[in-house]
C-alpha cells in the first residue's frame, strides 16, 4: 500500500519550492553568488546570499526529511518546523563555532566530491528571521491545481541542491598567484588579475574576462603552504637562488644553494597587528607568506606575492620594496592604529566594568532590578570579552556584531548607573573609583596591542581581574565611607504628631 501521507507531504514541499517566491530566492542567490559577490564584494552581498538561501533551503530539506521522519510527525506544519529548526541549529553552530564549521566542511567534502568553503561569521545570524516567511509560505500555500509540467518539480529540487553546493563563501585571498605569460608578469587574487610594469613596481588591473586558469593566463602555480622551505631559482642563472626559511627569513644563495645569506626578515604579525590589518578586508589576515614568487624577465627583479600586503619586490642590487596592488598593501602599525583596534568594543567593556564597580558600593541597598542588571552586566562582560573578543574581531563582517555588542553593553551600563544614582547621591571618591576601572582595563589591552601580553583572552582576563582587584581595594579603603553612605540612605523617622489644639470655648 503506497505511503499516501509521505507522498502528499513531499508534493506539498515540492509545490512550495516551485512557488514564485522560492524561485525568486533561488534566482537572487544565483545572481549574488555568480555576479554581485564577485563584481561588487561587500557586506551587503555577503548577507544577501544568506537571506535568499535560508528562505528556500528549509523547504528543500523538508522534501528530503519526509521520507525518514515518523508518520506521526508528518501532520500539518510539523515537517516544515522540523526543517526550519534543523536549518537554524546547523546555520547557527556553523556561523558561531569555527571548530563545528570545520567538521561540517570536512564531512561535506567526504560525502560529496565538491570543494566547500565557509566563514564563521556570527553577524550572518541576522538572516535567521527570514525563515518565518518560509513558514508562512508553507502554511498559506493554495490547494494543488492541475500541473502543466509535473516533471519540472525535479528541476526545482535539483536546482536547490546545486545552489546550496555552490553557495560557498568566496573571501578575498589577497595577492596569492604570480605567473609569467608571454614575457609579462601577472598577479591574481579572488576577484581579479593585475599586470606588472616597471619590474613589478607598478600594476594595473587586467580587463574582466582574464583570470587564472584560462587560455589567456595559465593556472596559478602557488607555493605549497604546507612545505617548510620554499626555493625559487633564477631562470637566467641557476646558481642564483632564493629560499623562504622556517624563521620567516628570505635567504639568498649565489652558489646554487651551497651557502645561504639572510637578506630580509618577514616579522610575524601580532594579534593586534592582524586585527588592525584585517580592518580593510572581510576575512582574517593570511599569515603564510610569501604565497608565490616569480622573476621579472625584463629587469631580473624577484617578485613575491604577500597576500593582503600586496607584493614584495627585490631588485638585482638586493633592495626590497613593498608595493601595493589594488586594495592590498603593507600597513605600518602606529599608536592610532592600536586605538582604532581597541575602539569601540573594548571601550564598552571598560564602561561596563565601571558601572559594576560603582554599583557594588551600594549593593546592600540594591533593588531586585539592580541586582539583575548587575548580574547581567557581569555575564555580558565575560561573554563579550571571551567569546566575541571585540578587538580581534572588529573587522569586515564582524564589525556589525562588535557594534551591536557595544550598544548592548553601553545600554546596560547606563541603566545600571541611572538606577544606582536615583536613590543614592553620587560621592566623588566612588565616582573616581569608577573612572579608574576602565583606565586599568584599557591599559592591559594596550599591553596586548604591543604584544607584551600576546593573547587577547589572557589580556582580557588580566584586565578584568585587575579592575575587580582595584574595586575591592577601594572597598577596604572606603569602609568608613560605605558606613556613611548607608547612614545617608536610612529614612529618618517621621516627626512626632503635634497635639491638636483645644477646642475653642463657646460664648
Amino acid at each position: 500500500m503506497p505511503d499516501t501521507r509521505r507522498n502528499e507531504t513531499f508534493q506539498h514541499a515540492i509545490r512550495t519550492l516551485a512557488h514564485p517566491f522560492s524561485l525568486l530566492a533561488m534566482a537572487v542567490l544565483f545572481a549574488n553568488d555568480y555576479y554581485l559577490r564577485i563584481v561588487h564584494p561587500s557586506w551587503m552581498t555577503g548577507k544577501l546570499g544568506d537571506f535568499a538561501w535560508l528562505f528556500f533551503f528549509p523547504i528543500f530539506l523538508t522534501a528530503l526529511l519526509v521520507w525518514v521522519l515518523p508518520k506521526k510527525w508528518l501532520k500539518g506544519n510539523t515537517p516544515i518546523l522540523i526543517g526550519i529548526g534543523i536549518t537554524a541549529v546547523v546555520f547557527t553552530l556553523g556561523k558561531t563555532v569555527p571548530a563545528v564549521l570545520e567538521v561540517m566542511l570536512q564531512t561535506l567534502e567526504w560525502a560529496i566530491p565538491w570543494e566547500f568553503t565557509g566563514v564563521a561569521d556570527p553577524t550572518d545570524l541576522m538572516a535567521l528571521p527570514v525563515m518565518g516567511l518560509t513558514f508562512l509560505l508553507w502554511k498559506k500555500l493554495p490547494e494543488p491545481r492541475l500541473e502543466k509540467h509535473p516533471n519540472l518539480k525535479w528541476l526545482w529540487l535539483t536546482g536547490a541542491l546545486l545552489l546550496t553546493m555552490g553557495n560557498s563563501a568566496a573571501p578575498p585571498s589577497g595577492i596569492a598567484c604570480l605567473d609569467v605569460i608571454d614575457g609579462g608578469v601577472y598577479a591574481g587574487e579572488t576577484f581579479g588579475v593585475y599586470r606588472a610594469s616597471n619590474g613589478g613596481l607598478d600594476w594595473e588591473a587586467v580587463p574582466s574576462g582574464y583570470e587564472f586558469g584560462t587560455s589567456e593566463i595559465n593556472e596559478c602555480d602557488a607555493w605549497d603552504s604546507h612545505q617548510s622551505l620554499q626555493i625559487i631559482v633564477d631562470p637566467t642563472d641557476e646558481k642564483n637562488q632564493f629560499k623562504f626559511s622556517e624563521d620567516n627569513t628570505i635567504q639568498h644563495s649565489t652558489d646554487g644553494g651551497k651557502t645561504w645569506v639572510d637578506e630580509f626578515e618577514i616579522k610575524p604579525k601580532t594579534e593586534a597587528a592582524l586585527a588592525h590589518y584585517s580592518l580593510y578586508h572581510q576575512v582574517s589576515f593570511n599569515e603564510e607568506l610569501p604565497l608565490d614568487a616569480v622573476f621579472d624577465p625584463d629587469t631580473g627583479n624577484l617578485i613575491l606575492a604577500m597576500g593582503f600586503e600586496g607584493v614584495l619586490v627585490r631588485n638585482p642590487l638586493g633592495e626590497y620594496t613593498r608595493v601595493a596592488i589594488g586594495d592590498y598593501e603593507f600597513i605600518e602599525m602606529t599608536f592610532l592604529s592600536v586605538i582604532k583596534v581597541l575602539y569601540p568594543g573594548d571601550v564598552a567593556i571598560g564602561i561596563m566594568l565601571a558601572a559594576v564597580a560603582v554599583a557594588s558600593f551600594y549593593r546592600k541597598k540594591m533593588t531586585v532590578i539592580e541586582i539583575i542588571l548587575w548580574g547581567l552586566a557581569i555575564a555580558y562582560t565575560l561573554l563579550y570579552g571571551f567569546v566575541v573578543e571585540p578587538a580581534k574581531n572588529s573587522y569586515g563582517y564582524n564589525t556589525i556584531i562588535v557594534f551591536f555588542g557595544m550598544i548592548g553593553g553601553l545600554t546596560l551600563s547606563v541603566a545600571l548607573f541611572v538606577l544606582t544614582f536615583i536613590k543614592v547621591r553620587p560621592v566623588l571618591p566612588v565616582f573616581l573609583t569608577g573612572c579608574m576601572v576602565p583606565v586599568i582595563y584599557i591599559m592591559t589591552m594596550l599591553l596586548w596591542s604591543y604584544n607584551i601580553i600576546p593573547k587577547y583572552q589572557i589580556a582580557f582576563a588580566v584586565g578584568v581581574v585587575l579592575s575587580a582587584g582595584w574595586t575591592v581595594l577601594r572597598h577596604f579603603q572606603y569602609a568608613k565611607l560605605r558606613k556613611k553612605l548607608a547612614e545617608q540612605q536610612v529614612t529618618p523617622p517621621d516627626p512626632p504628631a503635634r497635639p491638636a489644639p483645644p477646642p475653642a470655648s463657646g460664648h
